[in-house]
């Protein structure tokens, strides 16, 4: 028997109606999806910036003088000393905080080294002016020789001192500390700056929210798709 190809199905009446509505149907919602994933990544971004807020970085920025043992930092180089703070407020104007506020103490090293340190002692505080103005700074320090550090390479016991005079941190066994240059400036106010930590650049929000409302606009556009 000879087999007789199957004759193919053709639209007819209001066949193609139902079709187009079909495939409206489906760029409609992958428009909805779209618009939903950009509210929940906005609403989420905004949320990690909020509850971040509270936490604030104290900056001071100088030069590596010196540095002995086997500490890796370079003679001239920048070196970056952030503190952390948080005393539960969520501005940086007219703020005090003092060692029971302490977050963290990190040094870090333009060739790429970085020192951080959990544990503050010490007299004095942090405080800001009605302008945000960095106005007192604290006299605090690690707990050497025994504190737990993280460093870049590998030490993982030491202190750190933020007093006007001698290293700004050190490791034990094997030592290895860093001297800056201008060591009385983290004593002085003018020196320091104060910001939030972790804050979202908006920059990053107008990109993702630029990016999938082109993705939604060029997606959801209607096509007819006529079947002769």
């Amino acid at each position: 028997m000879v087999k007789q190809a199957r004759p193919q199905a053709k639209l007819g009446g209001n066949d193609w109606r139902f079709c187009l509505n079909i495939h409206l149907f489906g760029e409609h919602n992958f428009m909805r999806k779209i618009l939903m994933a950009l509210a929940i990544g906005v609403w989420l971004c905004s949320s990690a910036g909020l509850s971040q807020a509270d936490v604030v970085e104290l900056t001071w920025v100088t030069t590596v003088f010196s540095a002995s043992g086997n500490h890796p930092g370079v003679a001239g180089e920048q070196m970056t000393t952030t503190i952390r703070v948080d005393n539960g407020g969520n501005s940086l104007l007219s703020q005090f905080w003092t060692t029971a506020d302490f977050v963290s103490y990190r040094a870090e090293g333009a060739s790429g080294w970085f020192f951080e340190g959990y544990f503050a002692q010490g007299g004095g505080a942090f405080s800001t002016d009605a302008a945000g103005n960095v106005v007192t700074v604290g006299n605090w320090s690690g707990n050497w020789p025994n504190e737990n550090v993280v460093t870049s390479w590998g030490a993982t016991l030491g202190g750190w001192w933020n007093n006007g005079f001698n290293e700004v941190h050190a490791v034990n066994s094997p030592f290895g500390g860093v001297f800056a240059d201008n060591v009385g400036d983290n004593l002085l106010a003018s020196s320091w700056s104060a910001s939030f930590a972790g804050i979202p650049e908006p920059g990053s929000f107008a990109a993702l929210a630029g990016l999938l409302l082109f993705v939604a606009s060029r997606r959801s556009r209607p096509r007819i798709n006529m079947v002769k």
